[in-house]
Formats: structure tokens, sequence, C-alpha cells
């Protein structure tokens, strides 16, 4: 079954939320004193943009794999949280306008 236009927008919605959440963890990470040094295995976690590190990062500018974390399975459980968190606070704004179709 095709998705309706409203699931689609939200859907939408909640992927550019996902991409804005990622970007903020990023930063956060590798702005701070502790998580800019963090290692996974031979590996530096995040690397920024323009470092001019060549050390080879779990999750790199470009894609969202993790490799050897559960990243992908996080962002999914996060993108279905947001969906349903849209999903719920425009049913509730449907329901509020509810007295005007009775």
């Amino acid at each position: 079954m095709e998705k309706s236009f409203l699931e689609k927008q939200i859907e939408k919605q909640a992927r550019e939320q996902l991409d804005r959440e990622y970007f903020e963890l990023r930063k956060f990470v590798v702005n701070h004193p502790i998580g800019g040094s963090l290692h996974l295995g031979s590996k530096i976690l995040f690397t920024s943009a323009g470092s001019g590190t060549s050390y080879p990062s779990v999750f790199n500018n470009s894609t969202k794999d993790g490799e050897g974390t559960n990243l992908e399975a996080v962002l999914k459980k996060r993108l279905e949280r947001i969906i349903e968190e849209k999903t719920t606070i425009l049913l509730k704004k449907i329901e509020s306008l509810s007295y005007l179709f009775d």
C-alpha cells in the first residue's frame, strides 16, 4: 500500500529532524575535549570536516554507517519515535478542531 501525502510529509520532517540531531551529536563530540579524542579500536569516533586528519573514523562526514556499533539500529528506532511523536501531535491538533465539524 502506498503511503499517503500526509505520511510522506511526516516521514520527511522526521528524517530532517533526525539529520539535525545527528549533526548536533557529531558537532558536540568533535568539539568536546574528551569526545574529540575517543576511539573505537583503532578508529577515532568522529572526524570534523576539514580537520586535515587522515585517521579513519567510525562515523565519517558522508555516511551514518557507524561500523562496529549499533548506530543503524539506534537511528532507525529514533526515526520511528520521531514519526510517532509527530503523528501524535498532529492527531491531537485535528482532534481539537473536531468541534467545528459536529
